[in-house]
């Protein structure tokens, strides 16, 4: 995700706060955490991508699929440089 810590720390606190995550110390080094989504994180994930593809369809719609195979492929180009 290239996030340095001092930005994502505080992003999981939030996200542990609301319920939406839970960290575990790993077993294989204790050092370590993994991140499990709780139930509520599940779903909360679920609606934010069904809010996420809805507003991108209103965007596509717009396009014919030779148009969105091109500003992808612009848009890659724009990335890599």
């Amino acid at each position: 995700m290239r996030i340095d810590k001092a930005s994502l720390v505080p992003l999981l606190d939030k996200a542990e706060a609301a319920g939406w995550l839970r960290r575990n110390r790993s077993r294989v080094d204790r050092r370590r955490h993994e991140l499990v989504l709780t139930r509520a994180g599940r779903k909360t994930a679920a609606r934010i991508q069904n809010e996420i593809e809805r507003h991108e369809k209103g965007f596509r719609d717009r396009f014919t699929e030779n148009e969105t195979a091109q500003l992808v492929e612009f848009l890659r180009r724009i990335y890599e440089t």
